[in-house]
């Protein structure tokens, strides 16, 4: 693998509950307690990028979402970073892999890619990509080191 790819509900921020998203979506997203990170996951993939692995974030978000996710990672740590809200295609559309595929400058094969949503995981599976199913950190980093070898 020549890149990995993290989504930014998979490996940063993930739901920690699901709240009913009827009225103000931005309000409810916008509160710390409704998302967690997974810091080993980051960790992880910072680690990957020093063993000169490219790594990209994937995110389907809004633009009022983007300094808070600021405040939560460390946005320079990702060498490509994939918005939906700024391509104009959203996971799982095909689209929003294509982008990020040329975005890296790589062929689909070359991207491992971590998300907790089975759905965006069976996406980017259909784009070519090697994927991980986030259900765990624990299981999610064994796939990986499994994948890209233990650090």
């Amino acid at each position: 693998m020549a890149a990995v790819f993290s989504s930014g509900a998979g490996v940063a921020v993930g739901l920690a509950t699901a709240p009913a998203l009827i009225g103000d979506e931005v309000e409810i997203l916008l509160t710390p307690s409704t998302y967690s990170k997974n810091q080993l996951l980051v960790d992880r993939i910072v680690t990957l990028k020093h063993q000169g692995y490219a790594v990209g974030l994937l995110t389907n978000s809004f633009k009022e979402f983007r300094p808070q996710l600021g405040r939560e990672l460390d946005l320079d740590a990702f060498d490509v970073i994939v918005d939906s809200s700024e391509v104009g295609a959203r996971k799982p559309e095909p689209g929003i892999y294509r982008t990020a595929t040329a975005a890296f400058g790589l062929s689909a094969g070359e991207i491992v890619y971590l998300d907790d949503f089975i759905q965006n995981v069976e996406g980017a599976r259909r784009e070519g990509w090697e994927v991980i199913h986030v259900r765990s950190e624990a299981q999610a980093l064994a796939e990986l080191d499994a994948l890209v070898g233990t650090p």
